[in-house]
């Protein structure tokens, strides 16, 4: 994927984030942010087993938030 290609791609993914009450959190950084605990907590999840979905060609990691609920409730 050529660079213009995939920055506007990434535009459009952070411009989808932004958007209210949306079903995905864009990064690992921002799911810390939604809940409240350090980007190395969320890493610690997600080798426990948290759901995370990695798009290689924009190299970036989306969690579903209804996703993140059923793992939460499920410890």
């Amino acid at each position: 994927m050529d660079t213009q290609t995939l920055n506007r791609l990434n535009d459009f993914l952070d411009k989808v984030e932004k958007g209210q009450d949306k079903p995905w959190i864009k990064g690992k950084v921002n799911l810390s942010k939604w809940l409240g605990v350090s980007p190395k907590t969320i890493q610690k999840m997600m080798e426990n087993g948290l759901p995370v979905h990695f798009v290689k060609d924009v190299d970036a990691y989306f969690f579903n938030k209804q996703e993140v609920n059923k793992y939460l409730l499920e410890q």
